[in-house]
């Protein structure tokens, strides 16, 4: 090329990067000259009970993350309730993989947006989301305080504990404001932890079988083949830890996959070992096992990984903090995350925590979209197997139930609260299940290159509810079913009916005498109770569709709901999927037609519950 050329391309070129330092100059003078807005519910609660000691350096780089919001709530609302209704034309169609958030997630426009602020502002972008619900930046505390137009402190509260934290809700431009729901990270004043428990007694504990035996699952067949288990963990884990767990007790290796988020744990504690050996005792034979792991701060990050991923439908979560530490905005993201994985019938585990009852419940498993796991005593004997349970609840420790003061009563707990049970009719009752946590009849778990004292807590409890469902999940798939997804629709109507005693392990202990009595029925300190494997397993292995019908409804629309019923038999039969058993509820007065042939499994029934006719 000659030299000319030469020359022009480098003034082309500089005049480029001109006009790009241009477009970034204007965009920063227009936002600057907007007038910002504050986003509530970003400060951590401790601010208010803690004094301050003095401001950050203003060099120290903070790694925090913008979370956006989703859009068409309303609808989404009301794809989950169909999603999780017999009988809704949309029951049990998840969306897939990519799906959500392009029916849901932020627009590409708005994420770019944020993008351009942040960047126009010096912060640099850690990682971009697919999802683009999240956006992970670094900055120094100058640059991190003219963004958001805070000053950041430390605080120390009464009992010792100190933590950074902006003085105010951080401020946008009015335009960029509109586009983001929260700023998380900018404190650090929670700490979530593993809820796992050491017992005093070094016996091996529960083995593989005993597990099996002791919750009705050792006369299956059944082992996890076709399913993937991800876990979501705050620690790494040594695969040399897993692999003499499998050779002692004769399993198989399953296929472990470490995912890192932002460059994952930092530290390899039992907790996660506990959580794979759990999952591989009752489900051997896995595909896979997805060990998402990461540090405290980023656990929104792996969330929302969890989702984009939809590569595990079965997902244990072991962790936690107390409720009312986490500021508003940091619930609402991960209530973005469960909601995201209930759409894709994605179902999910959480550990209840380890405190005992009557104090505040802890996040996660108090959000409304996946089922917290509490804890229970088990007396087991080798030979006759399950004995009996209690609650496991002693003094300051045992399973973590209690009542949300955030979330409000989702629409399958009302009529299931026990009388006598202290629950709430208002708020989220904790926790939904419960299974075997207490660390005195606990697990056998090898870690550190040796067998643990007994180990227990909700931690063990959560990966065996996980692993139960990869095997209702694997029955499901042999009979022609899509996984179960969000399980607690199907868990709490089963315990309307007279199949709740079969199916549970109802929970009575007259020795509790805390805030929450353990009665039959469900109750906040074990839930509907432990899982009779087989007997429960034996019931969710397959869907039923409900469709209603009703002659003198007057209505043009008709979908077989009990608010636009079918007009005819013919036309609730004509809808009744080919795949799927469907049972046909026939308001008084209405009949088949004459002559009418079913050649669907239907099963048609009057209000009264009376059998009309069974279609083959």
């Amino acid at each position: 090329m000659k030299l000319p050329q030469l020359l022009r391309r480098a003034r082309t070129g500089a005049r480029c990067k001109s006009c790009v330092a241009i477009v970034l100059m204007c965009g920063a003078l227009a936002t600057a000259q907007e007038s910002t807005v504050p986003l509530k519910g970003n400060l951590p609660p401790a601010v208010a009970r803690a004094h301050q000691l003095g401001a950050l350096d203003r060099r120290e780089e903070i790694k925090f993350t913008i979370t956006l919001p989703l859009r068409h709530r309303a609808q989404l609302e009301a794809l989950l309730q169909g999603l999780y209704t017999l009988g809704h034309p949309l029951y049990h169609r998840y969306l897939n993989t990519g799906e959500f958030t392009e029916r849901f997630g932020p627009t590409q426009a708005d994420y770019d947006a944020v993008v351009t602020f942040v960047q126009q502002h010096g912060l640099r972008i850690r990682n971009t989301h697919a999802g683009r619900t999240l956006l992970d930046l670094v900055g120094s505390a100058e640059l991190v305080e003219k963004a958001f137009g805070v000053h950041l402190l430390r605080f120390q509260t009464a009992d010792g504990q100190v933590f950074r934290a902006p003085d105010a809700e951080p401020s946008l431009p009015a335009s960029i404001a509109a586009r983001v729901a929260g700023v998380i990270g900018l404190d650090d004043a929670v700490h979530r932890r593993p809820f796992d428990c050491i017992g005093s007694d070094p016996s091996y504990g529960l083995t593989p079988s005993d597990i099996k035996k002791a919750y009705n699952l050792d006369g299956l067949t059944l082992d996890g083949t076709g399913q993937t288990l991800g876990i979501a963990s705050l620690s790494d884990y040594a695969d040399s830890d897993i692999t003499a767990y499998e050779d002692c007790f004769g399993l198989p290796h399953v296929p472990l996959q470490r995912i890192p988020i932002n460059g994952g744990a930092s530290s390899t504690v039992i907790e996660c070992a506990l959580d794979i050996e759990m999952a591989v005792a009752i489900a051997p034979h896995l595909d896979k096992i997805l060990i998402y792991h990461t540090d405290s701060p980023n656990s929104l990050n792996m969330l929302a990984t969890i989702a984009l991923d939809n590569a595990a439908k079965l997902v244990s979560i072991s962790w936690g903090a107390r409720e009312d530490l986490l500021s508003d905005q940091e619930r609402d993201s991960e209530n973005n995350d469960f909601t995201w994985m209930a759409a894709q019938g994605q179902s999910v585990y959480v550990a209840a925590g380890d405190s005992g009852t009557g104090s505040l419940v802890n996040d996660p498993a108090s959000q409304p979209y996946v089922v917290g796991v509490g804890g229970t005593s088990l007396f087991f004997d080798k030979d006759s197997g399950y004995l009996y349970e209690l609650a496991w609840e002693n003094g300051l420790v045992g399973g973590g139930g209690g009542v949300s003061t955030v979330w409000p009563l989702p629409t399958y707990q009302p009529t299931l609260v026990s009388p006598g049970s202290n629950g709430s009719a208002t708020y989220r009752n904790v926790p939904d299940v419960s299974l075997n946590a207490d660390p005195q009849t606990g697990y056998a778990i090898f870690y550190g290159g040796r067998w643990q004292k007994l180990t227990g807590g909700t931690s063990a409890a959560a990966p065996l509810w996980a692993a139960f469902t990869a095997l209702v999940n694997q029955q499901r798939a042999i009979n022609g079913a899509g996984p179960l997804g969000f399980p607690n629709p199907a868990l709490y109507y089963l315990a309307h009916t007279s199949r709740y005693a079969i199916d549970f392990h109802d929970i009575i202990d007259s020795n509790v005498t805390g805030r929450y009595p353990v009665v039959p029925g469900y109750d906040n300190v074990t839930g509907l109770g432990s899982f009779n494997g087989a007997n429960l397993l034996n019931d969710l292995r397959i869907d039923v569709s409900v469709l209603h019908v009703d002659g003198s409804f007057l209505g043009d629309f008709q979908d077989g709901t009990p608010a636009n019923p079918f007009k005819t038999v013919t036309g609730a039969v004509n809808a009744a999927p080919a795949n799927r058993a469907t049972l046909i509820y026939i308001k008084a007065n209405t009949y088949p037609e004459n002559n009418r042939t079913f050649n669907k499994k239907v099963l048609l029934v009057n209000d009264g519950g009376g059998l009309v006719i069974i279609g083959q």
